[in-house]
């Protein structure tokens, strides 16, 4: 079984467009690890995530998602492989997102934008 589940603060304001009808969206979440080390410091450590998403699921992400979010992420993990500018075999590891979730309100003040307000805990498939 290829799934994951990631609650972190997205890095970026998601990108997105259309593809041949279809929306989508990219954008990268931190998640944060706390642990103690052998000689009993604290250690936070923190792991980005390229995250891409399709459909109604991107539509919220584009909308409603801004940088510093909460936000839950459940997909499965994918790699690519691509060539770069100077002909180097790369790998990029995303999760291809099937749901996206907010966890916390939009906006620290509550206000709302043009698109309006997404309500804390909004769930598209």
């Amino acid at each position: 079984m290829n799934k994951v589940t990631l609650i972190g603060r997205l890095g970026v304001q998601p990108r997105g467009g259309s593809i041949n009808g279809t929306t989508f969206s990219n954008f990268s979440i931190a998640t944060h690890e706390h642990y103690k080390d052998v000689f009993g410091n604290r250690v936070e450590r923190t792991t980005w995530h390229r995250i891409v998403v399709f459909g109604r699921a991107a539509q919220f992400a584009n909308d409603y998602l801004d940088k510093g979010r909460n936000v839950l992420v459940e997909g499965r993990m994918n790699y690519r492989q691509y060539q770069d500018r100077d002909g180097v075999e790369r790998v990029v590891a995303e999760v291809v997102a099937r749901q996206v979730q907010a966890l916390d309100a939009k906006g620290k003040s509550g206000g709302d934008d043009e698109h309006g307000t997404a309500p804390a805990g909004h769930l598209l498939h």
